[in-house]
């Protein structure tokens, strides 16, 4: 249809034609162009949000507020206990009039947001311990499974070559 009009047209009507169309066609890639990066970017955010961690489906940033948690003032740590399966430090305290108590906080507690610099320093010392257990484990195994490392024969013979296959996908590759 532009061809049509521009064949029968003078100079100065072709420029304004063209000029017209020009705009036009420059106005509407700088639309596409903004509506594309619009459309990347909710999609960018919306991914974010829900990455996934080593659990398949879990938000990208877990943990439990640590600021509740607080030892008496005055009060010293004895011992600690930690259970990941369970969810649990407990930390087991004397206080200067010589009662004694035990504080449970969530394993899964973030450090960053223990108002209790003592409660923060146990918190930080179980998630480490663990993970340095898990990762000897998780080695072990797999120099086990690869033949790295041969289990002593009064050992083998309780050895689960199949259960200790998958429990090293899962936990040690994070595949289900």
């Amino acid at each position: 249809m532009t061809r049509l009009a521009i064949s029968g047209s003078s100079g100065e009507e072709l420029k304004a034609i063209r000029h017209k169309y020009a705009k036009r066609g420059l106005a509407m890639s700088r639309r596409r162009r903004w509506v594309l990066v619009e459309i990347a970017l909710a999609a960018t955010m919306i991914a974010s949000m829900s990455v996934p961690t080593r659990g398949f489906g879990s938000p990208a940033f877990q943990g439990s507020d640590c600021s509740p948690y607080k030892l008496p003032k005055g009060a010293t740590f004895d011992q600690t206990a930690a259970s990941k399966t369970d969810n649990t430090i407990q930390i087991f305290y004397r206080t200067p009039d010589g009662n004694q108590g035990t504080l449970v906080v969530p394993f899964d507690a973030i450090p960053a947001t223990c108002v209790d610099p003592s409660v923060q320093a146990v918190v930080v010392s179980a998630q480490k311990a663990d993970k340095e257990v898990q990762a000897s484990m998780c080695k072990f195994v797999g120099d086990v499974l690869t033949g790295r490392v041969q289990l002593p024969p009064e050992k083998a013979k309780y050895f689960d070559r199949k259960f200790a296959e998958e429990w090293y996908r899962k936990t040690c590759l994070g595949i289900k």
